[in-house]
């Protein structure tokens, strides 16, 4: 809770010294497509959990250093879901959702005149989730950090898609925590504010 409060004032105090400089604003919105996986499920569960659709969307900046080079950042919410057999037999399958606030830290790279990469690091907080896993402490894994990489196409000055691929929680496993890691595919609609 602490690393996400010091990691918010950062990105204010990053954003508000870049707006006054040129920066691009963008809007997005999307779905996404998560895949769990956890020694737990599969420990209480011979079948695996179900991959399920969910959403996202946020406003990211991105900041010019080079004039190929740029800095992304922003906000975002996310909306990663999964299912899973129901423990009583008959019972149709029950969703687990999870909801994050995501802050992404990352460096953009044009590929040609209309196509551009994007990667680096997601700091991500879980606040809301109805998750059954057996743990006693779901504190322990609300923030995580997250690997992402995104393949973007911009459809003309205003409109792109972005796809995107991410791999999370680091965190957990550098901390030795719960095996507990998330697969999302993302396809994102963009909208080019300035």
């Amino acid at each position: 809770m602490n690393a996400l409060k010091v990691i918010v004032i950062l990105n204010l105090l990053i954003s508000s010294n870049l707006y006054s400089q040129k920066i691009g604003v963008s809007l997005y919105a999307g779905a996404n497509r998560t895949s769990i996986s956890n020694y737990l499920i599969k420990e209480r569960n011979p079948l695996d959990a179900k991959s399920e659709f969910g959403f996202l969307f946020g406003v990211k900046a991105d900041y010019k250093l080079t004039s190929k080079l740029k800095f992304v950042s922003g906000l975002g919410l996310s909306n990663r879901t999964f299912s899973e057999p129901s423990f009583s037999p008959g019972q149709s399958r029950f969703f687990e959702r999870m909801y994050f606030l995501e802050i992404p830290m990352m460096i953009s790279l044009p590929l040609s005149k209309n196509f551009y990469t994007t990667f680096g690091l997601v700091n991500s907080y879980k606040f809301e989730g109805d998750t059954h896993f057996f743990w006693d402490n779901q504190d322990e894994i609300l923030y995580g950090i997250d690997a992402q990489v995104i393949g973007g196409y911009k459809i003309n000055r205003r409109f792109g898609l972005e796809a995107g691929v991410l791999y999370g929680s680091l965190l957990d496993h550098a901390l030795s925590r719960l095996n507990f890691t998330n697969f999302v595919g993302s396809l994102c609609l963009t909208y080019k504010l300035k």
